[in-house]
């Protein structure tokens, strides 16, 4: 294993004659020889012939479908596709790559994988709130509700709508509905009572 990196680095530099030859090793080489040669052919550049990454996202082990989401997210044609995929993955790196690329653009195929995910509470604080931004970048008018309504509550005396504790995911909340839905009346109602609060943060 000392030696993989060595070994890759020539691979890389003998491309002309290892593009067809990484291809042939990959489909039956074990996993952590995988996840070796899908690193080789990222950096080759150019896919070798008849290769294709997405058999691979469905593998047992979270290094080669890492490896493969992240080869897919370099394609216009399966971009789309790597997000949704990487966003349901069980390993955090896997998420956190996809929701990378999903703060540029976010396929409203991923808005209630998102919103699942967000809820469920099986990503870390960092990724909710990560997501959450992502959700409001997405341009779904459901995703824009979902975030004010989850921003506020109801005063335990009062009645009337407040801020919910501060947290990541609120800052998140705040971030992307000031940035993408200033004028729509759900976003605007959190946003006037984030004028109002005496919390500089969230101001």
């Amino acid at each position: 294993e000392r030696l993989h990196g060595w070994a890759c680095e020539m691979l890389v530099r003998l491309a002309d004659v290892s593009r067809p030859r990484v291809v042939e090793r990959l489909v039956d080489a074990p996993v952590q020889a995988q996840r070796q040669l899908l690193h080789v052919i990222d950096r080759l550049g150019e896919w070798p012939e008849g290769f294709c990454p997405e058999q691979y996202v469905k593998s047992a082990d979270a290094g080669v479908r890492r490896e493969a989401i992240k080869l897919m997210l370099r394609r216009d044609d399966m971009r789309d596709a790597a997000i949704v995929r990487g966003l349901d993955d069980q390993d955090d790196r896997t998420v956190g790559i996809a929701l990378a690329a999903s703060l540029k653009r976010c396929p409203l195929d991923a808005v209630p994988i998102l919103m699942r995910r967000i809820d469920n509470s099986t990503l870390s604080a960092e990724l909710r709130a990560r997501g959450i931004r992502a959700l409001a970048a997405s341009g779904s008018i459901d995703a824009m509700r979902w975030i004010a309504q989850r921003s506020i509550k109801k005063h335990w005396l009062r009645g009337t709508p407040v801020l919910r504790e501060k947290s990541p995911q609120l800052i998140s909340s705040i971030v992307g509905l000031a940035a993408h839905w200033s004028s729509a009346p759900e976003a605007a109602e959190v946003l006037a009572l984030v004028a109002k609060s005496k919390d500089a943060d969230l101001r």
